[in-house]
């Protein structure tokens, strides 16, 4: 359930990718990622703190939350997401700064 978040991040970045021709894939990737995996962690612990919460439980039927039962599985795969796109990200940020440092050379 937690990986929603990540999922149209990922549709809208990839129609972006096919309209700009991948310029510096690697980082816009990487931004998307993170922040896919941020927001559904932020989700994460929304969730939880509403569930744990004395007050809102008196609003709220914590029963209703049933359906985010993986905590354990989301909190992985939001680490994933977010770490892969940490990687991606200082990858592309490398190979930019690369090039910029070959064509310096080279003028």
């Amino acid at each position: 359930m937690m990986v929603g978040f990540c999922i149209p991040l990922m549709i809208f970045h990839l129609i972006g990718l096919a309209i700009y021709r991948g310029t510096s894939w690697k980082a816009s990737t990487g931004i998307t990622l993170f922040v896919g995996g941020a927001f559904g962690t932020l989700a994460l612990i929304a969730i939880l703190s509403i569930k744990n919460s004395s007050e809102l439980s008196g609003v709220i039927d914590p029963n209703k939350l049933s359906a985010f039962n993986e905590y354990l599985f989301g909190l992985i795969v939001m680490a994933v997401f977010t770490g892969g796109g940490a990687i991606l990200y200082l990858l592309g940020r490398s190979a930019a700064r690369s090039k910029t440092l070959d064509v310096t050379i080279i003028v």
